[in-house]
């Protein structure tokens, strides 16, 4: 029992630290995408396998991902801005003048915009476990969200959770990022389980801990 509650504590600080190295990680910006890439590896290697140290985990993949990292954070941010300037506008703008034009306008934009979202909760994950080139990794991804739809809805699901928990309570920022990726890694691992086990660019690693059961 003692030992159990240990190890509870143990992962609960290793959450909070992930979290913490998460954000740190972010503060270029542009290099959000891959400190996600990074927190999502250490998240699942770590925290779900127990195999390795948090940080050094961490900073590992940080400088491997580090590459295509910035170019997806980049083009995943300029689809997701885009499609939400454009749904402010047709709500704000072309509704007032046009219901029926302002009305499909928003159904238009919002469905991209989730679609955007849907492909990002994906993109910085399969990131961390694949190395392929840019363009293999975006297929991949899409072909991911929305061949697994219900995987991609938990997935969003958790994402809006997040980011209304850490609004409402500032400090979750302190443990919510890595919490939610350890939420996420539940739902997406069994899907890219099946992926590395088959070769498509599975990441050279000395234990391939990420195909053990």
């Amino acid at each position: 029992m003692g030992e159990r509650i240990l190890n509870v504590l143990e992962k609960g600080g290793n959450v909070i630290l992930v979290s913490v190295l998460w954000l740190i990680g972010c503060i270029p910006v542009v290099t959000a995408g891959t400190s996600t890439a990074a927190m999502y590896y250490t998240v699942v290697k770590s925290i779900r396998k127990e195999t390795g140290y948090p940080a050094k985990e961490f900073f590992r993949a940080y400088r491997m991902n580090l590459r295509q990292g910035i170019p997806a954070t980049l083009l995943v941010a300029a689809a997701v801005l885009l499609m939400y300037f454009n749904l402010r506008y047709a709500v704000w703008v072309v509704r007032p003048n046009d219901s029926t034009i302002g009305v499909i306008l928003e159904v238009v934009y919002a469905a991209f915009l989730i679609l955007f979202l849907a492909i990002g909760t994906y993109l910085f994950p399969v990131l961390s476990r694949l190395q392929v080139k840019f363009t293999e990794l975006l297929k991949i991804t899409a072909w991911m969200s929305a061949r697994h739809l219900l995987t991609t809805i938990g997935m969003l699901a958790v994402l809006v959770v997040q980011v209304v928990v850490c609004y409402v309570f500032l400090p979750g920022l302190a443990f919510i990022p890595a919490a939610g990726c350890l939420l996420q890694s539940v739902l997406l691992e069994p899907k890219l389980r099946k992926i590395t086990l088959s070769g498509t660019g599975a990441a050279s690693d000395e234990n391939q801990w990420y195909n053990q059961s």
